[in-house]
């Protein structure tokens, strides 16, 4: 599906030939993936790029940024906050770009929202619009559960009224969005058929299924044998838009593999590779 110079080839192109790419304290427990973009993926052919914390740096001496933080941490880290002033007064290179409805996962509810429905139709084509409709999760903003198209279970009304039903029947999430500390990765993530809270603040309601137990097998890291398991996968694609979003293209697919959780995404053990 995807070649394996695919990445590399794309970055390198559409990147300057130095720069740093900057994690943060809430994000440095992915420190060793973004040294391994930074070393294998950013750099080579006379380029270099380099992989740090944003508590080591002087941000005076960065011109070209690869952001490995979340926006909204420029309100609860000092040092972000302080990188970020100065690229934007600079108008310095930082991809991606500070775009905050990039991190909104309202976005997602749009397309089964009849407030947009025809507007998307014409934009996107009906062909376009109805495969959306199968591969995001039936989604709908909780206070405005009325604009939800397909209707919501059992004949309720409200996102409030799913703490009365089953748990068979509750097989959602509720996850904070908006613009929030809260809005990324586990964080505000409740899976509705063990819990019923009530949360304050922008949240979206989203259909769960849980994934298919698919075996195989990782290498243990000291003794080098292969350790069976059986893993819940999470395919996450990369697409990158470019000529003024004229251009699109998949670059990369990775797949996350973890037992005895639902969050495979924000789990300390997974295991990620490549899928070409």
């Amino acid at each position: 599906m995807v070649a394996g110079d695919s990445l590399p080839g794309h970055v390198r192109q559409n990147t300057p030939i130095e720069g740093n790419i900057i994690y943060s304290k809430k994000t440095q427990a992915y420190s060793g993936q973004m040294t391994f973009l930074a070393d294998k993926v950013f750099s080579g052919n006379g380029r270099s790029w380099n992989a740090q914390n944003v508590d080591n740096i002087t941000p005076s001496t960065l011109s070209n940024i690869y952001r490995g933080f979340y926006l909204n941490e420029y309100f609860s880290d000092p040092a972000i906050k302080i990188l970020l002033d100065r690229q934007i007064v600079n108008k310095d290179h930082i991809i991606p770009s500070p775009t905050p409805y990039l991190e909104e996962k309202a976005i997602l509810s749009l397309i089964c929202d009849k407030r947009y429905e025809e507007y998307l139709r014409i934009k996107l084509g009906d062909a376009s619009f109805k495969y959306l409709r199968t591969v995001i999760p039936p989604t709908w903003i909780v206070g405005q559960e009325q604009f939800f198209s397909p209707g919501l279970p059992n004949n309720i009304s409200s996102s409030l009224e799913l703490a009365n039903l089953s748990k068979s029947k509750r097989a959602y999430v509720l996850k904070s969005s908006g613009f929030s500390e809260n809005s990324s990765w586990k964080e505000g993530v409740h899976f509705l058929q063990r819990e019923s809270t009530d949360k304050t603040g922008l949240h979206i309601v989203q259909e769960f299924k849980k994934r298919l137990n698919i075996p195989m097998n990782y290498e243990s890291e000291d003794e080098k044998i292969e350790i069976p398991m059986s893993a819940r996968i999470r395919l996450t694609p990369y697409f990158s838009v470019t000529n003024d979003g004229q251009d699109g293209k998949l670059i990369a697919i990775k797949a996350t593999g973890c037992e005895n959780t639902d969050f495979i995404h924000a789990s300390s053990a997974s295991i990620n590779t490549a899928v070409n």
